[in-house]
């Protein structure tokens, strides 16, 4: 697992334990406080994962950059082009 979503899914943990936290919380404040945290700790999963897709892994970058590029058929290997100047 990449460390992002390993990061995201303890975002997603600590966002659980903030609304057992809420739940069981005896005042009101103290109880949107904890849900606010809630809220908080989803929006970094979400951000984490939006990063972890965004980035590119090796396989995906290969197949962006096209062949020729990739050292198979390579521009310079071609020997120039001879023309006859009789004529």
């Amino acid at each position: 697992m990449s460390d992002n979503a390993t990061t995201a899914d303890r975002y997603r943990q600590k966002a659980d334990e903030s609304v057992t936290l809420a739940k069981e919380a005896i005042s009101n404040e103290v109880r949107a406080l904890h849900y606010a945290m809630a809220e908080r700790y989803l929006r970094l999963a979400e951000d984490e994962m939006k990063r972890n897709a965004a980035k590119p892994t090796p396989g995906r970058l290969r197949a962006r950059v096209p062949r020729r590029h990739r050292g198979e058929g390579r521009l310079a290997d071609a020997s120039p082009p001879i023309y006859d100047k009789t004529g």
